[in-house]
């Protein structure tokens, strides 16, 4: 299924095309249909002759409304251009003409409508005018049909040639990329809630999902999907799709949300673009105040340019946009950039990269890496991802905006010259979820994890090892980068885990020779009579680092607060409460006390640690098994 777009000056016929084509009104606000003018964005569909499904969006062309044009456009597969007869290309037919052309939407027809109006000598004129106008934008090759959506003339040409169009469409590839769907409309009805629409641009969605509305980071789930007003189970990339949500309120979502799931994209404001400013754009010059059109979204932005000081009309650069508030984007994608006052379209851009730092400008080295993101190939577009950053393979795929076979035989090529590495798998084990590193990053990684454990090792030398999600934190890792980065390293002979702590396999904790004096003064103290410990007014003073030493090498175990026993005395406990247990009896305080020839309180300390080891319970006055 495949979706086409209107475009054209106001009034030209758009809706009035759309209708007779499909039979459905897309004026669906009263207020447009008294008028007689699109407000909005409108829908509609039909299926043709040879069996194709066609969505059909239809635009605004008030050059107020440009804003909804926009949103529109950003899922067009094809365009239907229209020009009416008896006026020819007007000012918004130019400048839609140009926002085409910048959104890289080149496969459509040229309508020319309303041929009942004039005769077919002006008819043929019109006709060669129109073609001479587009001969240098993106719809230069595209056929041209004369219709009368009144008369019905040439209607039937317009569908064969709207097939024609159709079959030659080349096929989309993002079937295997996350979901993304730009939010053009939001609304809500009674009994099912909040539903939103717009064109799925990559990936698939299905009923039941879990879903996350960017860049507000909502979670909701899909409780159902329509397209073409029939429920479906699941839905592709390219269709028009009505989404029930679950989760998520209506007041909570506007125009340019972006449905995807969990996880799956990042917010950003900052972009990396290389903008093409429009023919008769004005000068841009560096920090110019400038509105971003970006999928569905409006978002105010100032243009950092990178190599130069200002931007003529009709030139290519590179610039950074640095956005008023958060977007999704992936590389690849194209946006529109307008002056705000006096309102019009100044330049097109192609994001390249989405998740950039933010540059210092006229640094030859930044100008050479964006020109690589334009020009490499896709094993060198894959390794500028990955340059100070570990993603998951979908991730990668994702952000690289590479088709995946294209970027799997770029990430063979990228692994067998050694420059980005598979940390948690190899490329017969590859799978969405493994990590992925440059080489040179992966080299840092490891030498940052050997420096922190070091620098905690001399800061803390009687601790035994660096608890992991300290050592993850410092690094500044997420925790499912950290584990995959933990696992690979685990066989590495500088490397020890344990547990929940990991360290360098060469440090030992140590007491110094004046902390090991302090240890058996302390330790005389229990050994003279290990079953009634000291109480904690007899207790020597003594650094923390040395009590925690105590306790990691189990010189001492704790029970409770401030009661601690020595481990043989401990062990002696313990193992007497088992055999009570296996003989089947009973144990009562008194019992425990006299048996282990302490005081009341001590007995009553192991006791209740048993009951937290789920070894025994209270049951009236005596212990049991658990």
């Amino acid at each position: 299924m495949l979706t086409l777009g209107t475009a054209g000056h106001v009034d030209h016929g758009k809706s009035s095309l759309v209708q007779a084509l499909t039979g459905i009104n897309p004026d669906r606000w009263a207020e447009e249909q008294r008028r007689q003018m699109t407000l909005d964005l409108g829908f509609a569909w039909f299926n043709t002759p040879a069996g194709h499904s066609v969505n059909l969006v239809d635009v605004p062309g008030h050059e107020r409304l440009i804003k909804q044009m926009l949103a529109g456009a950003t899922g067009f597969d094809g365009v239907l251009f229209v020009v009416a007869a008896d006026e020819g290309m007007q000012p918004q037919s130019h400048e839609h003409l140009q926002i085409l052309s910048h959104l890289g939407i080149d496969q459509g027809l040229i309508v020319l409508s309303k041929s009942d109006l004039v005769d077919a000598e002006w008819l043929e004129f019109m006709t060669s005018e129109i073609q001479a106008q587009v001969a240098n934008t993106s719809l230069a090759n595209a056929p041209i049909v004369s219709v009368s959506a009144r008369t019905g003339a040439g209607m039937a040409q317009l569908v064969a040639a709207i097939d024609r169009l159709i079959s030659q469409l080349p096929a989309r590839t993002l079937q295997q990329h996350n979901p993304r769907l730009p939010i053009d409309r939001v609304f809500s009805i009674d009994g099912f809630g909040t539903v939103v629409t717009g064109t799925l641009r990559d990936g698939n969605l299905s009923v039941g999902m879990e879903i996350e509305i960017q860049p507000q980071q909502l979670r909701g789930r899909i409780r159902g999907l329509q397209s073409q007003q029939i429920s479906q189970q699941s839905v592709q990339a390219g269709m028009r799709v009505a989404v029930n949500l679950s989760g998520i309120e209506r007041q909570q979502l506007k125009r340019g949300d972006v449905v995807t799931i969990p996880q799956s994209f990042a917010p950003t404001n900052l972009l990396d673009v290389i903008i093409a400013t429009t023919a008769d754009a004005p000068t841009l010059s560096h920090n110019m105040s400038l509105q971003l059109y970006l999928g569905s979204a409006e978002i105010s932005c100032s243009l950092a340019l990178l190599d130069r000081d200002s931007v003529p009309a009709n030139t290519q650069a590179f610039a950074q946009l640095r956005l008023n508030q958060a977007s999704i984007a992936q590389r690849g994608d194209r946006g529109i950039l307008r002056r705000a006052s006096p309102a019009a379209t100044v330049a097109g851009i192609q994001v390249l990269d989405a998740h950039p730092q933010r540059h210092r400008r006229m640094r030859p080295a930044v100008i050479a890496h964006l020109q690589q993101l334009v020009n490499g190939l896709p094993h060198e577009i894959l390794l500028q991802q990955l340059e100070q950053q570990c993603l998951t393979w979908q991730q990668l795929q994702q952000r690289s905006g590479l088709e995946s076979q294209t970027a799997l035989e770029g990430l063979t090529t990228s692994c067998n010259n050694g420059m980005i590495v598979i940390v948690s798998a190899t490329l017969a084990t590859l799978t969405a979820s493994s990590l992925i590193t440059s080489s040179g990053y992966w080299q840092q990684l490891q030498t940052k994890l050997r420096q922190l454990l070091a620098e905690y090792h001399q800061t803390w030398p009687l601790r035994q090892a660096m608890p992991r999600e300290e050592l993850r934190k410092r690094m500044g890792l997420e925790a499912s980068s950290f584990s995959h980065i933990i696992q690979a390293l685990a066989e590495q002979p500088w490397l020890q885990i344990e547990a929940n702590q990991i360290k360098l396999a060469d440090h030992q904790a140590q007491p110094s020779s004046s902390q090991q004096s302090q240890i058996q003064a302390l330790l005389a103290l229990w050994q003279s009579d290990p079953a009634l410990p000291p109480s904690r007014e007899h207790w020597p003073t003594i650094d923390q680092e040395l009590w925690r030493y105590l306790l990691q090498t189990e010189q001492l175990i704790q029970i409770a607060p401030e009661v601690y026993f020595l481990p043989t005395q401990y062990q002696h406990m313990h193992s007497w409460v088992l055999t009570q247990l296996a003989n089947g009896e009973s144990i009562s305080l008194a019992q425990a006390r006299d048996a282990w020839q302490t005081s009341r309180k001590y007995a009553q300390a192991m006791l209740e640690h048993c009951d937290q080891l789920r070894i025994t319970q209270r049951v009236g006055d005596v212990r049991v098994a658990y």
